[in-house]
């Protein structure tokens, strides 16, 4: 199967690829980050604010967005490899553009605990400076948010894997 893949695209175009599913996935996020969720910016603000210095409610705008679509994007290349090697090592089946629906599946059940993880008991504990009393509800939009990445990044990869090659 990868075989198959690998000679559709080129492996730079897979890594472009993959970026480009990344990049949207996030602009999907953004909706409900932006619109449903309370603290659904809060997460590109507190890794803003570690990187800058300042305290998450002071963190620029401009670095915030600059992380989120910049980790949006570098975490599709990420699941793009996922989905090739989960391919790699058998996980075959049923195809969609060439890459298994097993294989999209184990890239997504490994990558969403994974976002989840670094974010909420990496980033926000040791960088936030945000209040106890929110953290809870920085974790669970956080999670809501990066499962709607998680699933839009599923769906995407292949399709511009379809439209590319």
């Amino acid at each position: 199967m990868t075989s198959g893949l690998l000679s559709s695209l080129s492996v730079p175009a897979l890594v472009l690829v993959g970026a480009a599913a990344g990049l949207l996935a996030t602009l999907v996020m953004d909706i409900p980050m932006r619109g449903l969720f309370a603290e659904g910016m809060t997460p590109p603000s507190v890794a803003a604010g570690a990187l800058t210095g300042s305290d998450t409610a002071a963190a620029p705008r401009g670095v915030a967005l600059a992380v989120h679509y910049g980790s949006g994007t570098g975490a599709g290349l990420i699941f793009a490899v996922l989905a090739v090697f989960a391919a790699a090592v058998g996980l075959s089946g049923p195809a969609v553009a060439g890459l298994p629906v097993l294989a999209l599946a184990a890239a997504a059940l490994v990558q969403l605990p994974v976002m989840v993880a670094f974010f909420s008991y990496f980033v926000l504990p040791r960088y936030g400076t945000v209040g106890e009393e929110r953290v809870s509800a920085v974790r669970r939009d956080w999670l809501r948010s990066a499962t709607v990445y998680v699933a839009s990044v599923t769906v995407l990869l292949p399709v511009l894997v379809w439209a590319v090659g």
